[in-house]
């Protein structure tokens, strides 16, 4: 299967400043665009530095605009895990070099599943849990157990949001689950493999998506 679609950037608030009101020690307010020559990230607890570094499409030496710094800060968002995102232009008044800074903080990832149900004659419930920031590294892993009226299964999905630090993604699902249908039920058991690439300023996702999946047909509900 071929999957083109559009992946619009999310409105998330933009707190790049290019003349933040209150300077950080000794360093003044700057302008864009300007040569970076330093990038200092302030106030990660969990999150990895090189995450936050390789949202942002530029680095020191680069000669950054106000443009590329929203789009910075908006990826920063994207992500999801970061509670707080602010960013500000200084100038070092004594060698005249231009540093943004980036404050901020991380947000909490790890999340409980909890399903339950009946009808029909039936029992189900699902447990898990699901993190979006492994160990720092904006990895996603979810896992969840299901019983249903007898039945075991379950599902596990792994998403890596930057394979080989690209704006590429890979998603791997498997599951065993149980699927309630007007007059029969059944267990699928599937796998699904999904390759994307973000263009244009992540304004278009470009993929692929292979699956494959095995139906049992049980007995119909009540």
């Amino acid at each position: 299967a071929f999957v083109m679609g559009a992946a619009l950037l999310a409105s998330a608030p933009s707190n790049a400043q290019e003349a933040p009101v209150a300077p950080a020690g000794d360093l003044a307010p700057a302008s864009l665009p300007a040569r970076v020559a330093e990038i200092r990230i302030e106030g990660l607890i969990r999150t990895k530095p090189f995450v936050v570094r390789r949202e942002l499409g530029f680095t020191e030496g680069d000669v950054v605009t106000k443009e590329m710094l929203d789009l910075a800060v908006t990826r920063l968002w994207n992500t999801t895990i970061f509670a707080h995102v602010d960013a500000d232009v200084l100038r070092s008044p004594t060698s005249g070099d231009v540093i943004i800074v980036l404050r901020l903080e991380d947000r909490w990832t790890l999340n409980p599943l909890f399903r339950f149900g009946s009808g029909g004659g039936a029992v189900f419930f699902r447990v898990g849990a699901s993190d979006n920031n492994i160990a720092g590294r904006f990895l996603e892993l979810q896992a969840q157990y299901e019983y249903f009226d007898g039945f075991h299964g379950g599902q596990a999905i792994f998403h890596h949001p930057r394979v080989f630090d690209q704006r590429a993604e890979l998603f791997v699902q498997v599951d065993r689950l149980v699927r309630p249908r007007q007059g029969f039920s059944d267990q699928r058991t599937q796998a699904i493999v999904e390759v994307d690439k973000l263009y244009d300023r992540d304004r278009f996702r470009v993929g692929v998506r292979v699956s494959g999946f095995m139906n049992r047909f049980l007995a119909p509900l009540d």
